[in-house]
């Protein structure tokens, strides 16, 4: 959900610095320094429910911009049903357990019977990102 968010936030702040023309009093959210789209702003867009003010706006400050305007719209799809935003959790769940596991059983391998998994440096670094998101927050 926050690397949705955050990407979306991102993508449209870079739209909007390479479209100076684009009439920032009339978005649907506030900018921050620069131009900055915070992710909680665009997230509370994303939740609104199908012809609201906020989404429509959005869309009309995208719609130039074919893949972003894709984006929004299936992260609206999303976002805005509690019910699929719901499953899409419990199935990022899944894979993050799943991958954990896997994880720790390269490590087991590696620990007690020496074995070194084809796959070790990549899970080495997916741990490294899982620890560094969670002292993040």
């Amino acid at each position: 959900m926050d690397k949705v968010v955050r990407y979306l936030s991102i993508s449209i702040h870079y739209w909007l610095k390479n479209n100076p023309t684009i009439d920032r009093s009339s978005l649907p959210f506030k900018l921050g320094y620069k131009d900055a789209v915070h992710p909680e702003q665009i997230l509370k867009l994303m939740c609104e429910p199908k012809g609201s003010a906020g989404i429509v706006k959005l869309l009309e400050v995208v719609a130039k911009h074919p893949l972003l305007l894709y984006r929004v719209n299936e992260a609206w799809k999303i976002f805005h049903n509690p019910v699929t935003l719901q499953r899409d959790l419990e199935r990022s769940s899944k894979r993050l357990t799943w991958h954990l596991w896997r994880i720790y059983r390269a490590r087991n391998l590696l620990v007690h019977q020496g074995v070194e998994h084809d796959c070790l440096p990549q899970l080495s670094n997916h741990l490294q990102q899982y620890f560094s998101w969670t002292l993040s927050r």
